[in-house]
């Protein structure tokens, strides 16, 4: 017989000789967050039996306060937390999930996107039903409202109010009405099953990388284009001016001057939605063109948002004084006194709690932030808590202030970071509204550690050190745990790069990288994730495709320079039409090296403040030192955080890449990843560079000095490469 059973029977032999009704063993343990596994052993080692983890349940992360909980109950409980099922093997239980579970927890998710989705279009099409009709009265309503406002606007000082007041006009305008007309037509389970960190785009000539517009939109966009001219009328006639207002989409397709507008034949319609996070919102945006592919209006829209609805709970959830007080005491509280205010990095903390954050095998980044919470709140209610924890948790104490939060703020606060708690008969029960999406894009805590203790040597890093973690560390849009955590160990970057540039270099085989360095190499020829990172870095969000157009190419956009019908709203700057099957079979990649010596200011992170943290070439060093000693110039660099102290330089060296896919004859896309070229650097002065260093910078200098000899304050402007002002 097993020491478990064995324990078991022993119980329940001593309650039946004593009298008393059999009862099975209780448990009392708390537990901070940490690993299934971990607390499996804890819970093993109290009841002497045996408790194990699957591989589909070891990392999820739980906490846990058991108070005389009879053992059943608290398996159970366990269970419920992770979606998983005891299984019984020989003298061993151990949690596992099944795939029918599995399943459910994906099918649950989906329908939680479908209701999302379908919420936020009836509540447009609540909106469009309280509109007044449009017609050339209300154009005129609306063109004189914006007219008066116009006369409010000073660019340095518009308020919130003005700008409020200027988005209710734009949604009334007919570019706004004709989103929403066709954003109401859309399928809801389309939109739920849309794939995160790509841009998805419907058309009225959908090519093979793009969707059919909804049936229906032809007859919305006539009427569009005949109320997009009564509109444009009553701008002219109010007289709706400011060129330099700069005001965004208030300006296009809203209520500005639309003199610059295509006039041509309305041809193609394109909507784009883009997902930038599995949770986040889509961001819409509609866009007409010509018969050339200039555009002719332009209008944003944002649906479906995880947070709807949350943050109004949050404003119903008031502090109540009845309400138990969860307080930030110890480690939690020296963590969040270590937070100031976004721009000015991070107070230190202790070493001995450093030690520990770069732990996380040991000691779980959700132990510090969030657990402490959850556990205060059980104890102070007397209930029982299980709770498994999504990454995000992490934001909930991070936004912990003052003395502490009651216990139903922290619970609504929660539900902002994807974690479902609540009360439930005597129970605290706790788990990831998206369990499934949360493991997926959990960050493992084994290389978490590896980056963390990196993070605390105190050396920047350099881009071969870096692009490894790009690749196993989960996308920052959906995890942002490494970088929240890891800025309290220390300097966690120091590189300019898409963290898809970098992950694709990352994962580059030795092989490949000389390949691709030598000459090149077929896109095609790259194993399937690093083509799936090459083609969200082409179709994704943050896409910027470039073009080799030849001059009759250039007059077919328009009649004028291929350089702008590309880059001003043209119809050729969506991917999906410039690119309209795919990536070519025959497109290639190629990457370029380059290292330069460079220095930055000693004891900063890099890239944290303009002039300070950057690494500057001879070039910029010669201009850095010019301009502080010209403030009468460049008035900036009175500013502390724009100076650099030249007796405390540090020298190194640059690698920059250049990745370039030569993607058709016409378009091609190059990506730069620009860091240290090794983590070594020389702590100097001015006076110690290296010397053929120190001959560019003395000379650039000399150049600076000899061009700007006898200029006055009015007549300069900061050259290529220098600092703006803040």
């Amino acid at each position: 017989m097993s020491r478990f059973l064995w324990t078991i029977a022993f119980l329940s032999i001593a309650c039946l000789s004593s009298g008393s009704v059999q009862e099975e063993p209780k448990i009392t343990l708390t537990l901070p967050a940490m690993s299934t596994a971990q607390a499996l052993k804890q819970l093993s080692n109290v009841v002497h039996g045996s408790f194990v983890t699957s591989p589909q349940t070891a990392d999820d992360v739980i906490c846990l306060r058991f108070k005389d909980v009879p053992l059943k109950l608290a398996m159970s409980r366990i269970a419920e937390a992770v979606d998983g099922t005891w299984k019984l093997e020989g003298e061993s239980y151990r949690l596992i999930r099944t795939s029918e579970q599995a399943r459910a927890e994906r099918s649950r998710e989906f329908a939680q996107d479908v209701e999302r989705f379908r919420s936020a279009i009836k509540k447009i099409e609540d909106e469009l039903h309280e509109m007044k009709p449009w017609s050339s009265a209300e154009a005129d309503s609306l063109a004189k409202s914006a007219a008066s406002l116009m006369k409010q606007y000073q660019a340095n000082a518009a308020t919130n109010t003005w700008y409020q007041s200027a988005g209710k006009i734009t949604q009334m305008a007919p570019m706004s009405r004709v989103l929403k007309q066709i954003a109401v037509m859309l399928d809801p389970q389309e939109l739920a099953a849309l794939p995160p960190f790509y841009k998805t785009v419907w058309s009225s000539s959908p090519t093979a990388m793009q969707r059919a517009l909804p049936q229906g939109f032809l007859h919305v966009f006539e009427k569009f284009w005949r109320d997009q001219a009564e509109w444009a009328a009553a701008i002219e006639r109010h007289h709706i001016r400011d060129d330099n207002s700069n005001l965004g989409a208030f300006w296009q397709g809203g209520f500005g001057d639309q003199r610059g507008q295509a006039t041509g034949t309305l041809t193609t319609v394109l909507l784009t939605a883009t997902r930038y996070s599995p949770t986040s919102a889509l961001s819409f945006d509609l866009s007409a063109f010509d018969e050339k592919g200039r555009g002719m209006g332009q209008y944003q829209l944002t649906l479906g948002s995880a947070h709807d609805g949350i943050a109004q709970t949050l404003k119903e959830a008031p502090a109540d004084d009845s309400e138990p007080l969860v307080t930030f005491d110890g480690e939690s509280r020296e963590l969040l006194d270590a937070i100031v205010p976004r721009g000015q990095g991070l107070h230190s903390i202790s070493p001995e709690l450093k030690n520990k954050l770069a732990t996380p095998m040991e000691h779980d980044p959700l132990s510090f932030f969030v657990s402490p919470a959850l556990i205060q709140a059980a104890e102070t209610r007397k209930v029982n808590m299980v709770c498994c924890l999504p990454d995000d948790a992490i934001f909930t104490s991070l936004m912990g202030t003052g003395s502490g939060i009651r216990v139903n703020q922290l619970l609504s606060r929660l539900s902002l970071y994807q974690t479902t708690c609540e009360f439930k008969d005597g129970w605290l029960i706790g788990k990831p509204t998206r369990p499934s999406e949360a493991r997926t894009y959990r960050a493992s805590r084994s290389v978490l550690a590896a980056y963390f203790q990196r993070i605390g040597t105190g050396q920047p890093f350099s881009v071969d050190e870096l692009a490894p973690y790009a690749v196993t560390l989960p996308d920052r849009l959906a995890n942002p745990l490494p970088q929240t955590v890891g800025r309290f160990i220390g300097s966690t970057d120091s590189a300019n790069f898409s963290q898809e540039t970098l992950r694709l270099y990352g994962s580059l085989r030795r092989s490949q990288n000389k390949q691709i360095a030598a000459g090149g190499s077929l896109i095609s020829s790259l194993t399937p994730d690093q083509q799936e990172i090459v083609a969200r870095m082409v179709y994704g969000p943050t896409s910027n495709l470039q073009f080799n157009l030849s001059p009759t190419q250039g007059r077919r956009l328009g009649g004028v320079s291929a350089e702008y019908a590309v880059y001003n709203n043209a119809l050729l700057h969506e991917p999906t039409v410039a690119l309209p099957d795919g990536i070519p079979h025959g497109a290639t990649v190629r990457l370029k090296w380059n290292v330069d010596n460079v220095v930055s200011q000693a004891g900063l992170q890099d890239g944290t403040m303009p002039g300070r943290g950057q690494m500057m070439t001879a070039e910029n060093l010669a201009w850095q030192q010019f301009s502080q000693e010209r403030p009468d110039l460049y008035p900036w660099m009175t500013q502390r955080d724009q100076r650099v102290d030249f007796t405390r330089l540090q020298f190194g060296q640059r690698l920059s890449l250049t990745f370039t896919f030569d993607l058709s004859t016409s378009v091609f896309l190059v990506h730069n990843v620009e860091g240290r070229a090794t983590s070594e650097l020389q702590n100097v002065s001015v006076e110690d560079l290296p010397e053929d260093y120190k001959k560019q910078y003395l000379k650039a200098y000399q150049n600076y000095r000899k061009a700007n000899q006898g200029l006055r304050p009015t007549q300069t402007s900061p050259p290529t490469g220098s600092q703006p002002p803040p």
